[in-house]
């Protein structure tokens, strides 16, 4: 092989998310973190690092309610089963970005959470365009808005 096609593949392969030029990064987030706008619900999270808990499964039914399953809880965080501690941050493509923020409080004993919340205008929550939304992010915050779960995602 030239130097200069193995270069070209090195290059190549950098820029697809690989570190060393050899294997693809994987990313446990379905969104990328960094793309989501804290609008409502007044916490930003956005600070918030990767941490132990794993979400999956997400589904959305338009604005009555969403389910998701905790592949790891937050028993990391210190916060038993049934307290509700972490924060609940749903997002929305709007206009091709992600907009939302905290709707509700999530324990780990809880796979479903209501939108009753974000139904009710909550911290400027817009119901109107939940409504109408196809594609969705969820993300569980630390109460301290310092650590985060993964970013899981639904479309319908």
């Amino acid at each position: 092989m030239s130097k200069a096609l193995s270069l070209f593949l090195i290059a190549a392969a950098m820029a697809a998310g690989c570190k060393d030029g050899k294997t693809p990064s994987s990313s446990p987030d379905a969104v990328p973190f960094s793309e989501l706008a804290w609008t409502w619900g007044r916490f930003d999270g956005s600070k918030a690092v990767l941490d132990a808990p794993r979400i999956s499964g997400l589904a959305v039914a338009g604005t009555a309610h969403l389910t998701f399953k905790w592949d790891v809880d937050m028993a990391a965080w210190g916060y038993a089963d049934g307290d509700p501690k972490g924060v609940a941050c749903l997002f929305i493509k709007r206009d091709g970005k992600w907009v939302g923020g905290k709707f509700e409080w999530v324990s780990s004993s809880r796979t479903f959470r209501g939108m009753e919340n974000i139904r009710a205008g909550y911290a400027g929550w817009d119901v109107k365009a939940v409504g109408a939304a196809d594609s969705f992010a969820y993300v569980v915050v630390s109460k301290d808005g310092r650590k985060r779960s993964n970013v899981a995602a639904w479309r319908q």
